[in-house]
């Protein structure tokens, strides 16, 4: 999980984003609390995937990480929802695209997604 110095630095970088869609001053605070599952299955995903490369292949430890990362997109697509309820939809997402998306773009040049896949995954894979 990154260190807290790296979460400052993260959202030092994003004040200006943050102003320009007018979220308000305590954004973060809210943002941890309705996204709290996430982050913590999301920081557990790393410990365990960090031990693995450093230790020997525990099977324990791999079918954990295999079950968290297999409710990554549910869990993930909750915690989407939750902050577009807690700080508007419109602006949320706003923020979204102007903030993180073009830092994060990826393509799966093998498998171009369709419309319906990109839908699914909009749904939390369900």
């Amino acid at each position: 999980m990154p260190s807290e110095r790296k979460n400052q630095l993260f959202q030092a970088t994003l004040q200006n984003d943050l102003k320009a869609v007018e979220m308000p001053p305590d954004f973060w605070p809210r943002l941890r609390n309705v996204a709290h599952i996430y982050i913590a299955k999301w920081a557990r995903a790393d410990e365990i995937a960090q031990q693995l490369g450093r230790e020997s292949k525990n099977t324990n430890d791999q079918m954990e990480l295999a079950l968290i990362q297999a409710d990554f997109c549910s869990i993930r697509a909750d915690a989407l929802d939750a902050a577009r309820q807690e700080f508007g939809a419109e602006r949320f997402d706003r923020f979204l695209y102007q903030a993180i998306a073009p830092h994060r773009f990826h393509v799966e040049y093998e498998t171009l997604s369709t419309k319906e896949k990109l839908l699914w995954v909009a749904r939390g894979c369900r």
